[in-house]
């Protein structure tokens, strides 16, 4: 039966986890978010109401889930979406030490990830590789 592959391009799985922040920009250092929508050890999806371009910098900081310790960190911007009122965007962290990504690691255990908003691509590339291999 032939069965269509979706792509993997996530490192680490992203965990449902709301919660207030402040996403300042480094250049001027203007605040522009303040919600973080769903969280992974690598980086964050921030709602915002200022416009932010992919590459920018921004200064994150947040509490970590279940009452952690506030984490500040560095943070790019990769993704840029622009939706009902607010934009959101993706960040990557880039200055989390190995302590602090372990500890968030860990208190992001116990959530679900979010529930996709559209459905995930599919690699064609690999769906042709294992029917050959099939055949």
């Amino acid at each position: 039966m032939l069965q269509l592959v979706p792509t993997r391009r996530r490192r680490t799985m992203r965990r449902a986890v709301t919660a207030d922040c402040q996403a300042v920009r480094l250049e001027g250092f203007h605040l522009v978010g303040d919600r973080i929508l769903d969280l992974s050890p690598r980086g964050a999806l921030i709602a915002c109401d200022r416009l932010v371009i992919p590459g920018e910098e921004l200064l994150l900081s947040f509490r970590s889930p279940g009452r952690g310790p506030y984490i500040d960190a560095t943070a790019e911007v990769r993704r840029v979406y622009s939706g009902s009122g607010r934009a959101i965007i993706g960040t990557e962290f880039l200055d989390l030490d190995v302590e602090t990504r372990h500890e968030l690691l860990v208190r992001l255990a116990g959530f679900p990830p979010p529930i996709p908003k559209r459905r995930a691509p599919i690699d064609y590339a690999e769906t042709v590789r294992r029917i050959s291999l099939c055949a």
